[in-house]
């Protein structure tokens, strides 16, 4: 596992398609646009955005597959109600080989695939 370099994270837009659930075929092709357009590392779900209202199903579905599409790292965003809800989270995340965090203005300070030691403390 290779830390993560200063660079740019991308986050890329959630597909939906028109039954609400997530388009994975169209995702699939966002993460490869992001990694040709110079993305050092890639962040889903994104809090300001589609985790507030995605089951944990789909949280956990999402990350899973950015994991296996990506080339570059990938960054989960954990953030929940309640701080069991976001350790819960930050395990699977880091089980799937994600970097789990809870806030973004760190983000792009993190180590590639290993939780930023602030975040394993809180767990």
């Amino acid at each position: 596992m290779t830390a993560l370099q200063l660079g740019l994270v991308h986050t890329p837009v959630m597909p939906f398609g028109r039954d609400h659930r997530i388009d994975f075929d169209l995702l699939a092709k966002l993460i490869d646009f992001h990694q040709r357009h110079g993305a050092d590392a890639l962040a889903v779900p994104m809090h300001a955005a589609e985790s507030v209202s995605l089951p944990e199903a789909e949280k956990h579905a999402v990350v899973e597959f950015a994991v296996k599409r990506a080339k570059v790292p990938v960054v989960a965003h954990v953030s929940e109600a309640g701080s069991a809800l976001a350790a819960a989270l930050a395990r699977h995340a880091e089980g799937a080989g994600a970097t789990p965090q809870d806030r973004a203005e760190h983000a792009g300070c993190v180590e590639a695939r290993h939780a930023h030691p602030v975040d394993r403390a809180r767990r």
